[in-house]
């Protein structure tokens, strides 16, 4: 049996997933390469608005103890964190994935 969240069945979850984000959710980076990317908080607002409190997300600290880190790598400033994202199914199953950025 399929598992559902919120009464959608995980198949039809995932189909709206693909097409959550629209050409018009893309910005361009202010630097010399201009390169399109979506904005990790318009892409966390679509996915919390499709799931609702079906899904959770967590920082986890780093090695360091940090939840985040900055560093400055080929000229330009990285930064790295660990989440932890838990889908909870109505069923009350989760799936929990972690996530280094």
């Amino acid at each position: 049996m399929d598992k559902t969240i919120q009464g959608k069945s995980q198949k039809d979850i995932f189909f709206e997933l693909s097409g959550i984000l629209k050409l018009e959710d893309y910005k361009f980076k202010e630097d010399t390469t201009h390169q399109a990317y979506f904005p990790s908080a318009t892409v966390f607002n679509k996915v919390r608005d499709l799931f609702g409190f079906n899904l959770e997300t967590e920082a986890i600290p780093l090695p360091n103890g940090k939840l985040f880190d900055v560093t400055k790598e080929c000229n330009q400033v990285v930064v790295s964190a660990l989440v932890r994202t838990t889908i909870k199914y109505d069923d009350c199953g989760h799936f929990s994935h972690y996530k280094k950025f």
